[in-house]
């Protein structure tokens, strides 16, 4: 592939051209500019020389007609102010890439896309995160199951590093490191630690990874990037690499595209105000309480300064409060599709940023950009990022005091003159030669033809991968530390399971119930559990679409999936597996044994059966289906028996009609071949009956605690106001979402607290209004007792339908084992001996007095209650199932 460039390059030499010229009427060059027109020079040669056509990079974009290459712009939080450079380079490369802006988005900072991006338009993949733990699988979920040509990492934090390498692993593709600040600056230890270091601190070190010591850490591996980019002279200093400016672009950013009487007036300017606008966030480093304090000093109210960004420190608004005769403007954040409209009212920039202060010896504010797009003046204290701008004319240079009273008097009067006006041309020009976008996508060309000529990671950053995923093992071996082993009887069969789906051991299924206390019981040996095969591009998908709560049903699933591919919940006796594949498009750089196609499957139970030591002539195969592989799994392993466990109808579900239809077919090609069938209660047996008349009715149980009374109620369910009525479950299917609304409007005085994941946002919707109703998310099953504890009042507000006739709701049984008072609708299937101590109700009227008569009389003391809650327990379901088993 070869780069649309020819164009573009001709435009370079001109503008180079133009360049040369105007240096050479300038007398007072500086050797820095010396060396940076010798580079350009020799960036250009490079451009310009020959190609090999016949073996096009593959990480290069293809000419005008082809196949765009895709480039993913990583940085390390999309929630605030880094998310602005990522942008430039964003959009530096989409002429010619297909760009994602890929990154986290950390609590710390808000949680949400940076607002003067969010509704630009670009395409924004961001997630949740709020500490190491959660991040890691994330980032790496999004990078295998996502090909790209190009990745290039916006600050050197080690979240983006992170990402940045996964992605470069996983796709085989450049990396090149862009560095617009010296990161240190913003600690107070600004001295670079070795990775060992950070190593050393273990998984603490790592807890929230855009901190000092990480960020530390990262400094000392830059060096080692074959290709690097940086903003400024003052960083090229330090780190090498290519200039790659805070680049505009030239056509949004053209003074001919605004009216600026209208832009002034917009912001209330009149004629005869000289507006000096500072643009972003207010910091005192950034020189606003200089041009106060000469405006309050000057005294002449034609000059008024314009801050456009909210000023979210109190103390630096009470500080420019004292500068009480200086006309000082407020106006609220701007998008940054709407900053050139801002910019074209003004007469000047100031921009004097401390010369003492660590941030001003490497940052280069965005505003010199911005500013000389229009043309505009800017007065600029001579801090090393600048110091080759004022010789181009881009920049003047001044100081705090006198000096900016002074040249502040000499813009004036040079508005007046119309000398300002003549000297906008030169400062426009200066702008399209080292400013403007078109130069700079070339710069960043070369760079990128830098980084396809490495294809290996630093050794230090491989280092960092290493001890990520390590520091992530260990933090979720932790977190699923197993019980103590059962005592299994000699001889006793294993099991190897196959689950429909990828959320096991997450929320107290069946299947995890009767798994675990058949393996408790001893009638079993050890389990092999596999959950769903899946291709690697689903881990992206639930990435991309996690909500606002960490712990969402996607967040759940998808570390679940990252788990099992290291082998994080196994246990000597219990090991989770989920078979991945990914299609010829992905590559496979970052996660082990990856299948090609879901056709491998079999190969893969097999594998894992033969590494493990599970004897298939000893070992019985349990299905709940659907599970569409099953039949070619069971008829290519030896099983000594198969077992079959219909947990839900599935042809009940809604869907399109060529999905219902494989569905169908799968239940008609399993249920056949299985030795036992099992489900939960005798209408799914009935439903089932035309292809198998055997089926034998095993209900649901619950785990029973020792003292219901001494589960202590979850915090985060009570703070939400009393009385609590709540609600655990799946909310996508069979959820009466128009009851909840209408019950909770007739009772304004409680809290309905809604806990489970699933919901769909019309659903959501329904409720959304309403104050009393909390959708809390999902919650993981060791949290469901205590959770239910907090409840006042426990419901089940399901619609009658299909489904729900052809289910045994495990809910109820849940409830009940925590001695929750209980109203539902009247569905199907509910255990005759525990309808005496439920309530039920149809309409809103009368779910609603339900709850009432519930929350005065419990029914949990009437006499015999005690005795159905014994007699529901997962052990007497599972001494059932094992009788059948033998």
């Amino acid at each position: 592939m070869t780069k649309p460039r020819n164009n573009r390059i001709s435009t370079y030499q001109s503008n180079l051209a133009s360049l040369l010229e105007e240096i050479g009427q300038r007398e007072n060059l500086i050797t820095g500019y010396r060396d940076e027109i010798d580079r350009l020079k020799s960036d250009l040669e490079r451009a310009t020389a020959p190609r090999d056509l016949q073996s096009p990079s593959p990480a290069t974009p293809q000419d005008s007609g082809q196949t765009r290459g895709r480039a993913a712009v990583v940085c390390w939080d999309l929630g605030h102010n880094p998310a602005g450079r990522a942008i430039v380079i964003y959009d530096l490369l989409a002429k010619d890439w297909d760009v994602d802006l890929v990154g986290p988005l950390w609590d710390r900072y808000g949680g949400q896309v940076w607002p003067p991006i969010a509704r630009s338009g670009r395409s924004i993949l961001a997630f949740q995160a709020s500490r190491f733990e959660d991040f890691y699988p994330k980032a790496l979920g999004f990078a295998a199951g996502q090909t790209y040509d190009l990745v290039v990492v916006v600050k050197p934090r080690l979240p983006g590093l992170l990402l940045g390498a996964m992605i470069k692993k996983a796709s085989k593709c450049p990396l090149v490191l862009d560095i617009d600040d010296f990161e240190l600056s913003f600690f107070k230890n600004e001295t670079p630690a070795s990775v060992d270091e950070l190593i050393a601190a273990g998984p603490e070190g790592l807890d929230l990874p855009f901190e000092e010591l990480p960020t530390r850490a990262c400094e000392t591996v830059i060096d080692e990037f074959a290709s690097k980019i940086t903003s400024n002279v003052a960083l090229r200093a330090r780190y090498g690499g290519v200039i790659v400016r805070h680049a505009r672009n030239e056509a949004a950013f053209h003074p001919d595209r605004f009216d600026k009487q209208s832009a002034r007036a917009a912001l209330g300017i009149s004629d005869e105000d000289f507006a000096i606008i500072f643009v972003g966030t207010p910091r005192p480093h950034k020189g606003i309480y200089d041009v106060a304090k000469a405006l309050h000093e000057m005294k002449d109210k034609r000059f008024v300064f314009h801050i456009i960004g909210t000023v979210k420190e109190k103390a630096v608004r009470d500080t420019l409060a004292t500068f009480d005769k200086a006309r000082i403007v407020y106006h609220p954040n701007c998008e940054m599709h709407e900053l050139p409209g801002k910019l074209a009212a003004a007469d000047a920039l100031a921009l004097l940023q401390d010369p003492e202060h660590p941030i001003s010896q490497f940052q280069i504010p965005a505003k010199v950009s911005d500013g000389a797009a229009f043309g505009h003046p800017i007065l600029a204290t001579n801090v090393p990022p600048l110091r080759d701008l004022f010789p181009l004319g881009i920049l003047s240079e001044t100081k705090g005091g006198l000096r900016l009273k002074r040249d502040l008097g000499a813009l004036m009067k040079a508005r007046s003159s119309g000398e300002l006006n003549r000297r906008r041309k030169a400062t426009r020009a200066a702008f399209l030669s080292e400013l403007g976008n078109d130069v700079n996508a070339l710069r960043l060309a070369f760079a990128i033809s830098e980084a396809e000529t490495t294809k290996e990671l630093p050794h230090a950053m491989e280092r960092l991968l290493v001890h990520a995923q390590t520091t992530y093992s260990l933090l979720r071996l932790e977190a699923h530390s197993p019980a103590t082993p059962p005592i299994v009887k000699e001889h006793a069969p294993d099991i190897v399971t196959f689950w429909k789906q990828n959320d096991s051991k997450l929320f107290g299924r069946r299947s995890d119930m009767l798994m675990k206390y058949l393996q408790a019981s001893g009638a079993v040996g050890r389990i092999l559990q596999f959950d769903a095969p899946q291709p690697v591009q689903t881990m992206r998908k639930l990435v991309i679409g996690q909500n606002r709560k960490p712990r969402s049903v996607d967040y759940l699933v998808q570390q679940n999936l990252i788990d099992d591919q290291f082998g994080l919940r196994d246990s000597d006796n219990y090991l989770f597996r989920t078979f991945l594949y990914a299609d010829k498009t992905l590559q496979t750089g970052v996660l082990p044994d990856l299948g090609n196609t879901r056709g491998e499957v079999v190969e893969y139970v097999r594998g894992q059966m033969h590494e493990f030591g599970f004897d298939p002539f000893n070992t019985i195969a349990w299905v709940c289906p659907v599970v569409f592989d099953f039949p070619d799994i069971a008829g290519a392993i030896p099983f000594k028996k198969t077992v079959g466990d219909l947990i839900d109808d599935q042809r009940t579900f809604p869907m399109q009609p060529a999905y219902r239809q494989r569905i169908v077919k799968s239940y008609e090609e399993c249920l056949p071949i299985l030795d036992t069938v099992l489900t939960n209660c005798e209408p799914m047996a009935q439903s089932f009956s035309a292809i198998r008349s055997d089926i034998q009715v095993v209900p649901n149980g619950s785990e029973l605690p020792d003292d219901a009374q001494a589960v202590v109620p979850l915090k985060a369910i009570r703070d939400y106001g009393s009385p609590i009525i709540g609600y655990v479950g799946n909310l996508r299917d069979r959820f009466d979402w128009p009851l909840l609304a209408a019950t909770a409007r007739r009772l304004p005085n409680a809290t309905f607290v809604i806990v489970g994941g699933g919901a769909r946002d019309a659903d959501a919707a329904i409720v959304s209004g309403l104050r009393n109703v909390f959708l809390h998310g999902a919650v993981p099953y060791d949290m469901v007792q205590q959770c239910i504890r907090a409840f006042d009042v426990a419901i089940m507000p399901h619609e009658k339908s299909d489904q729900t006739s052809r289910m045994n709701p495990l809910k109820i049984y849940n409830y009940v084992a925590m001695h929750r008072p209980i109203v539902t609708t009247p569905v199907g299937n509910i255990e005759e001996g525990l309808k005496p101590y439920l309530r039920f109700a149809n309409s809103p009227e009368e779910f609603a007095a339900a709850i009432e008569a519930a929350l005065s009389d419990p029914l949990t003391d009437a006499p015999g209650f005690a005795e159905a809650v014994s007699g529901i327990s997962w052990e007497q379901r599972t001494a059932r199932v094992a009788a059948l088993l033998s």
